[in-house]
């Protein structure tokens, strides 16, 4: 129970802080959340279909409606991240809102967020880390361990701010900041990963797919970067 009131602070949380930078850059307040309720329902709806599919395909195959019972967990982080940009991609889209524009109002909140979210994760027990020796550990499923969950925890807040560092330098070129975000989210998402020892699901080419997926995070977001950033250099 303690995880779902904490990712629901960090959503509402996100969701206030992302509503009031929107109302700062001049832009609608109702559209801001009509873009965060679809970020936050489909988010979810990713998260919980790519536990299904992936890391349990067999027991919700045996069990079909345990799919509705999310009560009991069972969620991908990196899922989420892919159902709240496909669905908030689609929704500017239908809108005919500057999808880049939204994305880089988005971006230090959803740090944010997910920073929070990851305490959640603490005080659940999930997403626990391998075998640890240095004063930090954290005595957790029968053992002394990394705390994952607090890596990325103190990761994405620090990036939220640096996220406000740089956004003056970045604000005019649309979608550099939620580049920014994704390469540098991917990388500490990817060393976390070298740290976890929970269930991952099947190996692929001997990493997880959160592996994969974080390493994709970091060339998506290096090349939004680049491509957004280059042409802004080269006219100067």
């Amino acid at each position: 129970m303690i995880y779902y009131v904490v990712v629901s602070f960090a959503a509402t949380l996100g969701s206030l802080w992302f509503l009031k930078r929107a109302g700062q850059a001049g832009l609608a307040r109702v559209m801001a959340i009509d873009i965060a309720l679809v970020t936050i329902t489909c988010g979810f709806i990713g998260a919980r279909l790519m536990h299904v599919f992936y890391e349990e395909p067999a027991f919700y195959a045996a069990h079909p409606w345990q799919v509705l019972a999310f009560w009991y967990g069972g969620f991908v982080y990196l899922g989420g991240v892919g159902g709240a940009l496909l669905g908030a991609a689609f929704f500017c889209d239908w809108r005919k809102e500057p999808f880049w524009v939204w994305a880089d109002l988005a971006a230090p909140p959803a740090a944010l967020a997910y920073a929070i979210g990851r305490v959640g994760c603490f005080l659940n027990g999930c997403c626990y880390g391998t075998h640890c020796d240095l004063p930090w550990a954290v005595q957790m499923h029968g053992d002394l361990r990394h705390p994952t969950q607090l890596y990325a925890f103190l990761w994405d807040g620090i990036l939220a701010w640096l996220l406000l560092l740089v956004e003056p330098r970045l604000s005019k070129s649309p979608g550099a900041l939620f580049g920014a975000w994704l390469a540098i989210h991917g990388c500490g998402r990817l060393l976390m990963e070298h740290f976890r020892d929970d269930p991952r699901g099947p190996l692929l080419a001997g990493q997880s797919i959160s592996s994969w997926l974080s390493g994709a995070l970091i060339t998506a977001g290096t090349v939004l970067l680049a491509r957004r950033l280059v042409p802004r250099l080269q006219s100067h």
